[in-house]
C-alpha cells in the first residue's frame, strides 16, 4: 500500500539472477525513465518499464531491463513522506552555493544527487554519518568504490537544513 500516484517517489529494481544495472524509476520525470546507480549514464527511456504508479505501488511492463521471462527481481519502493524521503528535480546553474529545496521538513541524513538528463557523471552522495564533526565536507560515490572525497563543490562545505541543501 505505496500510494506512488498521489504521493510520488520511486522505485528501485535489480535483477538477482544475473549482473543486470541497478534501475531506478521516479514518479517525477515518469515511468518511462530511468537511472542506473551503478553506472554514470544519464536517464534513458524505455516506454515499458513501468507502465503507471498507483495507490498501491506501479505496475510492470514488458521491458526485459526489470520483467524478462524465467528471470528473478527485487524492488524497493520510497514514497514521498515527510521527515523520510523525497525524490525531486532541478536545473543546474553552475553557480556555487546554490540551495536547492526540500520538503522533508527535517534535515536530510542522506542526499544522492545524479546530474540526471545531459551528462555522463557520477552520483555524489551525502551523508550525515560520514565524518563526525562537518558530513558535509565530504562526498562519496554510490557508483564506485572510492573512499570519501573532501570536495567542496559538492556540498558547498555547508550543511542541509530541514528546507534545503547546497
Amino acid at each position: 500500500d505505496i500510494d506512488l500516484s498521489g504521493s510520488g517517489g520511486l522505485v528501485w529494481i535489480k535483477q538477482r539472477d544475473a549482473t543486470g544495472n541497478h534501475i531506478l524509476i521516479d514518479t517525477v520525470r515518469g515511468g518511462n525513465f530511468y537511472l542506473s546507480s551503478d553506472t554514470t549514464t544519464n536517464q534513458t527511456q524505455d516506454d515499458q518499464l513501468i507502465t503507471s504508479f498507483t495507490s498501491t505501488g506501479f505496475v510492470m511492463g514488458s521491458s526485459t531491463k526489470i520483467n524478462d521471462t524465467d528471470d528473478e527481481y527485487v524492488s524497493y519502493s520510497f514514497k514521498n513522506q515527510s521527515n523520510f524521503f523525497e525524490a525531486l528535480t532541478w536545473t543546474g546553474n553552475g553557480v556555487s552555493g546554490r540551495t536547492v529545496s526540500h520538503n522533508l521538513g527535517s534535515v536530510p541524513g542522506m542526499i544522492i544527487v545524479k546530474n540526471a538528463t545531459d551528462s555522463g557523471e557520477n552520483w555524489v552522495v551525502y551523508h550525515r554519518g560520514v565524518d563526525g564533526s562537518s558530513p558535509e565536507d565530504y562526498g562519496m560515490r554510490l557508483n564506485g568504490t572510492n573512499a570519501r572525497v573532501d570536495e567542496s563543490s559538492y556540498w558547498n562545505d555547508t550543511a542541509p537544513t530541514s528546507s534545503a541543501f547546497s
